[in-house]
């Protein structure tokens, strides 16, 4: 049997247009964001975040880009999912779903089978504290009513990524009861946040391990990494969770992101293809060869340098 063949495949979901556009001192027009998804869909990304569907002004610019990831539009078959990162919001008594629609808009240009809906809700004890006076129930309700309405929009073909929000920070019972409730309501991909960036690696390996062991028909789900580096563990963070299980990794080019940025997913990838029988997932479908164009595209974008030692990309880099 061929290796790759052998190995679970590993998709990446590029939020360089929603994470990286927070990215302190930097702008990206519509124009730019443009130019790298189209750049993304290029280099083999499975997954291109467009943006937050948190106000109605970039909704058009979204829709344009969702066309991406239509057969049609972009003259292929193989084209990228499209996905717009959106609130969990509304419940059985507030049923406003507003957020969700906009989403939803954003990615109707995708083909059907390409539209991904990326729901989230804090799960800390620190975000329930601030954000639901109800606390853990009213939780789980806004967890079950956003995700069953999200289901209903896509149908059945479309993707449904829950993120609980400061999940390394949560208690684990907890998160395992709200992933569990994303999952009976229609979500296929659970995604575990390091949203504050300083998880522990081998902490986050547990919190990944914990929540495949203990979730019930989560055969079929996907576990993905959401890492932020304002600890620096980044990539080694994000690579614990894929030893863990998780076959999906979720970054930015360059580390851009709030703060101290997002995981740079193309020196995630680099690892896992230099180091497959270690990791034994596969990410060779990823044109690592194009990895410094896309970058010099980016740094271009928003005016920023590539440090010399910058791993992968850097000019005195080893490869």
């Amino acid at each position: 049997m061929c290796r790759h063949q052998s190995y679970d495949k590993l998709r990446v979901l590029d939020t360089t247009l929603r994470d990286g556009a927070q990215t302190p001192h930097i702008h990206l027009a519509f124009s730019d964001k443009y130019l790298i998804a189209k750049y993304l869909a290029h280099v083999g990304v499975d997954i291109i975040e467009i943006g937050f569907a948190g106000n109605e002004h970039e909704i058009e610019g979204m829709k344009k880009i969702a066309k991406i990831g239509s057969r049609e539009y972009s003259q292929a078959d193989d084209v990228p999912i499209i996905c717009c990162f959106t609130k969990s919001t509304g419940s059985v008594d507030k049923p406003d779903y507003s957020c969700i629609d906009r989403a939803y808009e954003c990615v109707s240009s995708a083909d059907p089978d390409k539209r991904m809906l990326h729901l989230f809700v804090g799960t800390s004890k620190e975000l329930i504290n601030y954000r639901h006076p109800k606390k853990e129930a009213e939780v789980l309700e806004i967890i079950k009513s956003s995700v069953t309405y999200a289901r209903g929009l896509l149908g059945n073909n479309g993707y449904l990524e829950f993120s609980p929000e400061d999940a390394t920070r949560a208690d684990i019972d907890f998160l395992i009861e709200a992933a569990q409730t994303a999952i009976d309501n229609g979500a296929i991909v659970v995604n575990i946040t390091d949203t504050t960036g300083f998880s522990p690696p081998d902490k986050y390996y547990n919190t990944v391990a914990t929540l495949k062991k203990n979730l019930s028909r989560a055969e079929n789900v996907v576990f993905s990494t959401h890492v932020h580096n304002d600890s620096g563990n980044a990539v080694a963070t994000t690579l614990k969770g894929i030893l863990a299980g998780a076959r999906q990794i979720e970054g930015t080019i360059l580390q851009l992101g709030e703060r101290a940025g997002n995981v740079d997913w193309m020196t995630v990838v680099t690892n896992l293809i230099v180091l497959e029988d270690y990791y034994k997932v596969y990410a060779k479908n990823i044109k690592t060869s194009y990895f410094y164009q896309l970058a010099m595209l980016v740094s271009g974008l928003v005016e920023q340098p590539i440090p010399l030692n910058f791993p992968i990309m850097g000019k005195k880099r080893f490869f």
